[in-house]
């Protein structure tokens, strides 16, 4: 990103630089919580570098992913929020960060083969037949990656056109405020 932003900055007439998260997008299709989180703390590095380099009069905005494996902010920050995300552990308080059930499920057959170890407090065999493993990243149903979810889209902005980032927009309302701004 730092070597993109070192390139472009002397074009006099400003530049649009895209950057695709594709490892973020890829650890929610793997149903991988910590991976995603982790590769959403360097997107937001990523984008502070930007924002170092580009000054405060550029407008940077964050679009997140339609297909991040259900991952999603439910709920809507207040209009004029601005500066760290606005996370609330309520639907009350604002938006709350929620996951949709991914690709770590067992299949039907898996889970039918499997015991659990048998356990001194459990000593029938029947009644611990779920897998231990199964238990650390469950998902409801099985399915090969994570299942698309339809749902709204995350996007942030600050500089020239941001204003026009509130409430629910279409997607291709992203395009027509860049094109508007350039």
């Amino acid at each position: 990103m730092r070597r993109s932003v070192e390139l472009l900055q002397f074009n006099r007439g400003g530049y649009l630089l895209v950057v695709d998260a594709g490892l973020m997008r890829r650890a929610a299709e793997r149903n991988d919580a910590e991976r995603t989180l982790l590769q959403t703390i360097e997107l937001d590095r990523a984008v502070a570098v930007a924002t170092e380099y580009a000054g405060t009069k550029s407008t940077i905005m964050v679009c997140g992913d339609v297909s991040v494996g259900g991952m999603n902010l439910s709920g809507f920050a207040p209009r004029d929020a601005s500066g760290a995300i606005w996370l609330g552990s309520d639907s009350a308080s604002g938006p709350s960060l929620t996951w949709a059930s991914g690709p770590k499920g067992k299949t039907p057959a898996e889970l039918a083969n499997e015991r659990a170890p048998i356990e001194p407090s459990n000593p029938n065999p029947d009644a611990a037949w779920l897998p231990p493993e199964a238990a650390l990243e469950p998902a409801v149903i099985y399915a090969a990656v994570a299942r698309e979810a339809a749902s709204d889209m995350i996007a942030l902005g600050s500089g020239l056109g941001a204003d026009a980032l509130h409430g629910t927009l279409e997607s291709t309302r992203i395009f027509d405020i860049i094109q508007d701004n350039l």
